[in-house]
């Protein structure tokens, strides 16, 4: 699924017909949900802002017994920020903050995109 942060929420609904609303109770943010066929992740959230429509965040969780800590340096290397990763838009050419960063068995990916919970910068 070629599917980016950025990204309008139709745009999502398109490249992921088998996403789920997930009926979020949050005013701020649209969740879907998909399962994913990969060896590492079983599913994928999204959340897309109400203001602006633009998908902000991905989670990825991990299939159980993979380890979500080697999966994430696999793919991005080492933390450079704190035991998390950050790639400012100079690095990325995005004009927005990438952040990414592990929570239990997931490997969360936002960008500080205007009208998203995380506009005003990560901590």
């Amino acid at each position: 699924m070629k599917i980016y942060l950025g990204s309008s929420k139709l745009a999502l609904l398109d490249k992921c017909p088998d996403c789920v609303n997930q009926k979020s109770n949050m005013p701020f943010r649209n969740v879907y949900m998909t399962e994913v066929h990969d060896k590492r992740f079983e599913s994928v959230i999204f959340y897309t802002s109400t203001p602006g429509l633009k998908l902000y965040e991905m989670i990825l969780l991990a299939k159980p017994g993979q380890d979500i800590n080697r999966i994430a340096k696999d793919l991005l290397g080492s933390p450079n920020t704190n035991n998390e990763w950050r790639f400012s838009p100079d690095e990325t050419g995005l004009n927005f903050m990438l952040a990414m960063w592990i929570y239990k068995n997931k490997l969360i990916i936002a960008g500080s995109l205007a009208g998203s919970e995380w506009e005003s910068g990560f901590e």
